[in-house]
């Protein structure tokens, strides 16, 4: 697939990881707003999607995005109002132009 075929429509939000740490020395995961950006969006279907279920995965996809922003595995995204965490991202032919970010949402179970 060609840079100029894929339609960005689907927009998204980057959100690096920071650790903190409070006065008695614990420290505290948190999110911080990185980027917003467009991206082209597919999801995990047929067998795809039975294997991410079995993996303990609810939804499971794949972004596409012009090559820029540094994006990588410890990052989330918010997408459509949910959070996907990352699972690779790649550089696409090495090329510099591409980025393909697999992501992933884990099931809440209730054990």
């Amino acid at each position: 697939m060609k840079l100029n075929e894929i339609v960005y429509n689907t927009p998204i939000d980057v959100y690096s990881k920071e650790v903190i740490e409070d006065r008695y020395g614990r420290q505290k995961e948190n999110y911080v707003h990185k980027y917003h950006l467009y991206a082209s969006a597919k999801w995990s279907y047929g067998k795809e999607y039975d294997i991410a279920e079995q993996q303990g995965y609810h939804r499971q996809g794949s972004l596409k995005l012009r090559f820029g922003p540094l994006i990588t595995a410890d990052m989330q995204i918010k997408l459509n109002g949910e959070i996907f965490n990352i699972k690779s991202v790649e550089n696409i032919d090495q090329a510099n132009e591409l980025l393909e970010v697999m992501i992933y949402q884990e099931v809440m179970r209730h054990d």
